[in-house]
């Protein structure tokens, strides 16, 4: 029999607060990021990759030609993992922190379109850039949470 977990229903000012102590985690979080497509083989694929936010919505960077370009052009769904075991948050009982956001990928294949990415800017001309790098930017369909509350680890969904 599977386990059925509470939802856990939050006031606004509850929500407002565990939404920026996950904006405060994106910022501390400096190990890569597990990035889930589905493969050409329609078997999930899952890859280690340096992510920018700019709010809850994740943008991306690869390299091209890449097998990554042609699975999202054929299923643009994408989720980014974050998983951390040694939260540092003195007003959290939580050791385990967990962020997954899944959205729709939008492609951006443009120099100019890469370059206007949160973050650092590409240090290459755009020739090259828009050669050599595919944009990604995941737009939120559903956002995960959990850990960032005391008592319990049940997940929490926010409004993308």
């Amino acid at each position: 029999m599977a386990r059925v977990l509470p939802r856990i229903a939050l006031t606004a000012e509850e929500e407002a607060d565990v939404r920026a102590r996950v904006l405060q985690f994106f910022e501390r979080f400096r190990s890569p990021k597990i990035v889930i497509t589905t493969g050409l083989d329609d078997r999930p694929r899952f890859r280690l990759m340096g992510v920018r936010m700019a709010g809850f919505t994740p943008y991306l960077v690869s390299i091209k030609p890449s097998t990554k370009l042609q699975e999202l052009q054929r299923i643009p769904e994408v989720t980014v993992l974050w998983y951390q075991d040694d939260a540092d948050d003195d007003n959290s009982d939580q050791p385990l922190r967990l962020v997954a956001i899944t959205g729709t990928a939008e492609l951006v294949l443009s120099a100019e379109g890469i370059r206007a990415f949160p973050g650092p800017d590409q240090a290459m001309s755009d020739e090259e850039l828009a050669r050599t790098r595919l944009g990604v930017i995941v737009h939120p369909t559903k956002i995960r949470v959990e850990g960032f509350r005391p008592g319990p680890r049940y997940p929490i969904f926010l409004k993308p």
